[in-house]
């Protein structure tokens, strides 16, 4: 008998009422009632079983405020428990931020979902199913921290998880010695939890560990299994057979009853939603047309785009933070409609999602499903896991980032390196085209996203700064390579690689996904790289400077106006444009919560970004689309060049230091422009070029149709060549580098409040400071009153006031003081010390001293 898992559920609707009260919206709990399956992490480490910690689980509702925790990796029950209340802890990123809480929860692992009531019964870190006499050894490689119990799936030669059959109720999919199928089923019964194992043939014993025996646990079993304690554990015996054998283990308790057969419909979510699109935005050079998304679904769901992908037929498919994944038809050149139904559900945190060969297959912290419509009634029916050999601790920063396909099957994950120690932490890894095995490319990196390009295979990365990564890095990868963010004591000893180039944090501090625009129809962006933004929300062209001697290059911004938190992009092959996506969730100014956009060029309009940008020995070249008016172009007065250092510490991000070493940056004298014979490109003559790690070019220049070209290249010179400015377009090589010396005098800058304000948003305080007082969602201390406060400095007992000097120092350097209180991360502030000017410091602390009291 198959249990329901529908109707009737006491902890959900519990969840279903305080939901009116803690949530805004349209939106019911993050547990669906009528969820078949659950995964996320759980908790169940007590005085019994001390490592009871599953990464990888699927939470079962069985009814009667009965919980069942499965953990993915070593095919065991983790824990069984009854919960009058909500069945876990709000401590998952998901759940916590549901929806649109902007919650954080604490790094690590010492904060997670815990069962919210009493454990029944439980098993320890082993394998729960295997040939012959159960091992109660963890059997998978130790990481690099032994006592980490997230390593992975078991051997594949041992056993793996298959998947989960939603056909008929919902049944758990396994296989042992690469050979033998387990199936299994789970309900209630009178008196009793039912546990129905259907194993196929197999010439030797199975063993299914079912319980440790630390309380008195009444089992029993149908022939031909028999129970026996071993090593103080329930065992459950099924002897060789040659053909297949189905048998019920039922675990006794007084009170359960049997619930209604779950009989759910062939389509669980019959309704399609159908929303009007917007008219075509042309009014720019680059537009963006915001996609109405199901946000008022008749399932009550949020719908936070966490990355999306596209059929060859135009159809979009979308996955959320929250777990589901989505469908949307109309997106063609003709429709006027799009069409959304919903797909699948249960996933856990996922943030990779690609289609290939019609089949959406989605990384999530389980590892990389593919979704299976056998019925082909527009929703998923069977959950294969495609591949469970990618290591996945619990800690909650240990995101699913991103996920690429390869030409050749073979797919390209990465995770985050910020806190976890696992293996394949802080890594891109590769999983071959079968799924059965997973190696490193390259590692040494925090919180990266991807882009892959699908012409010539080249791997792209963003990193977020921090801790070991000065500021905003673009990095395209190469095999074996380390990125500068140590997992481990080694790591610390290897060679760093250089990125691309770098982005200064007060331009791009929260970098996100790298998309080519490879058969699109994107105009002037047509094959380019394109690095999307999340804070401050914006798009970047990137350039490419590579030979086999150098990776260099810079990024320039694009003229699109998106007021919204963008994460991931594709092309669409029905229309050829770029559509991105994403939610809020912390650490953006922007007031949109979730949001789906496509983004048009207009060909007519004047393209005002360079095409080319590349440093040389003697200055910098810039190339445009469009020819430039010679009387703004030739003009020195029209560029400013700034350049500074970053330094790689174990402190939050990095000064801007001069070329001694000194904070500060430099501006350099630009002594010459030439103008190229077809007037599309620019050679800045500069005196004294020096290799740097940033380099600045601001430009405020007109296109020959008068159209205004005023903009930011950002560039990084790890290697200056010279090159014949010739074989560019210009008629001489020669360059003037005779430095003007009549020098500018500026009017002196007057720091006010008002600037201060505009600061607090464009260099992202807002992020982690409210002027409201209010500290959810934020990792320092509110504006609000902090002027003339007591700080009460961690670690020593003393306390400051809050003035001039402590605020400043603060700000340029904020682990010298860090502040105890309820928040928590102030040391992990940027720094900034030679990025801000003293205009520009003064007008921040009059900001804060205009909220105090």
């Amino acid at each position: 008998m198959i249990i329901a898992t529908q109707r009737a559920l006491t902890a959900f609707a519990i969840l279903a009422l305080m939901s009116k009260s803690l949530w805004a919206g349209s939106w019911t709990e993050w547990i669906e009632q009528d969820a078949p399956f659950i995964s996320c992490v759980v908790d169940a480490r007590n005085e019994t079983i001390k490592n009871n910690l599953t990464p990888r689980a699927l939470l079962l509702p069985l009814g009667q405020d009965t919980f069942l925790a499965y953990d993915v990796d070593l095919l065991r029950v983790a824990a069984v428990w009854t919960a009058k209340d909500q069945p876990l802890t709000r401590n998952n990123m998901a759940v916590n931020s549901y929806p649109y809480g902007g919650k954080k929860v604490s790094m690590g692992q010492a904060t997670l979902p815990k069962p919210n009531g009493d454990i029944w019964f439980q098993n320890g870190i082993y394998p729960g199913a295997s040939i012959g006499t159960p091992s109660f050894v963890d059997p998978r490689p130790a990481q690099p921290d032994k006592d980490e119990v997230g390593r992975g799936g078991l051997p594949r030669a041992m056993g793996r998880f298959v998947g989960i059959n939603l056909k008929d109720g919902l049944e758990i999919v396994t296989e042992i010695a690469a050979s033998t199928l387990i199936r299994e089923r789970f309900s209630l019964g009178t008196n009793a939890l039912v546990r129905r194992i259907t194993v196929s043939p197999h010439r030797k014993p199975v063993g299914i560990v079912l319980a440790e025996s630390g309380k008195t646990l009444h089992v029993e079993c149908d022939l031909p299994g028999t129970i026996t304690t071993t090593d103080k554990h329930l065992v459950l015996h099924i002897p060789a057979s040659p053909s297949t054998q189905t048998l019920a283990v039922r675990f006794m308790r007084k009170g359960l009853k049997p619930t209604p057969t779950t009989v759910w419909p062939s389509t669980r979510w019959p309704q399609h939603i159908s929303l009007p699109l917007p008219k075509e935005n042309t009014g720019e050079a680059l537009n963006s047309e915001s996609i109405p998304l199901p946000k008022d679904n008749p399932y009550k769901r949020a719908v936070r785009p966490s990355a999306i992908d596209f059929f060859n037929d135009g159809r979009l498919a979308l996955v959320t933070f929250d777990g589901d994944v989505w469908v949307a038809n109309g997106l063609t050149p003709t429709s006027k409609t799009v069409s959304w139904n919903r797909f699948a559900s249960g996933l856990h945190e996922p943030m990779g999602l690609k289609v290939l060969d019609d089949k959406i297959m989605v990384f999530d912290r389980n590892g990389l499903w593919r979704l299976h419509d056998d019925d082909s009634n527009g929703e998923a029916d069977f959950h294969e896991l495609f591949c469970s050999q990618i290591d996945q601790t619990a800690d909650t920063r240990e995101y699913a980032s991103a996920l690429e396909a390869e030409q050749d099957g073979r797919f390209i994950i990465c995770k985050p390196g910020q806190n976890s120690k696992g293996r394949g932490s802080g890594s891109v890894l590769r999983i071959s085209a079968d799924g059965k095995t997973v190696t490193e490319i390259a590692r040494g990196l925090r919180q990266p996203f991807m882009g892959l390009d699908p012409l010539s295979g080249q791997i792209a990365l963003s990193d977020q700064q921090g801790h070991w990564v000065p500021s905003t890095p673009i990095i395209y990868v190469t095999d074996g390579a380390f990125y500068g963010h140590p997992n481990n004591t080694a790591d610390r000893k290897r060679p760093i690689t250089p990125p691309l180039t770098w982005i200064p944090h007060q331009a791009c501090s929260s970098s996100s996904s790298i998309v080519w625009m490879r058969n699109s129809k994107m105009s002037a962006l047509n094959d380019q790289a394109i690095l999307l933004s999340y804070h401050p929300p914006k798009l970047f062209q990137i350039h490419t400077d590579i030979d086999p001697i150098v990776s260099q290059g810079g990024v320039t911004v694009l003229p699109v106006a998106i007021d919204a938190p963008i994460l991931k992009g594709a092309i669409n092959p029905a229309d050829g444009l770029l559509y991105v996506a994403g939610f809020k969730i912390w650490g953006t100014k922007t007031s949109t919560m979730t949001f789906l956009s496509r983004v048009r060029p207009n060909a007519k309009k004047t393209w005002p970004v360079p095409t080319v940008a590349r440093v040389e020995k003697r200055g910098i070249l810039l190339s445009f689309a469009t020819k430039l008016n010679a009387d703004t172009a030739s003009l020195t007065t029209s560029y400013t060049v700034r350049r500074w250092n970053y330094r790689r510490t174990s402190s939050y991000g990095s000064p801007n230091l001069n070329l001694n070493g000194q904070p500060g940056s430099e501006t350099m004298v630009v002594s010459s422009v030439s103008l190229s014979t077809d007037a599309h490109s620019v050679f800045l003559g500069i005196p004294d070029m020096q290799e740097v790690m940033q380099l600045e070019v601001s430009y405020d220049i007109t296109a020959k149709d008068s159209t205004p070209i005023s903009n930011q290249t950002f560039l990084t010179a790890h290697l200056l060549r010279r090159f014949a400015l010739t074989e560019h377009g210009f008629a001489s090589d020669h360059v003037d580098l005779e430095a003007n010396t009549t020098k500018t005098v500026s009017a002196p800058a007057h720091p006010t409040k008002e600037k201060g304000a505009t600061l607090y948003t464009n260099l992202g305080c807002i992020a982690c400071h409210s002027i409201d007082g209010s500290l959810e969602g934020k990792s320092g201390p509110s504006w609000l009153h902090l002027y003339g406060s007591t700080r009460k400095i961690l670690g020593t007992g003393k306390s400051v006031l809050a003035n001039d000097d402590y605020l400043r120092e603060s700000i340029l350097t904020p682990a010298a003081k860090v502040a105890e209180g309820a928040v928590t991360g102030e040391a992990g502030m940027p720094i900034y010390q030679g990025v801000l000017s003293e205009e520009q410091l003064d007008s921040l602390l009059l900001y804060i001293k205009s909220l105090k009291k």
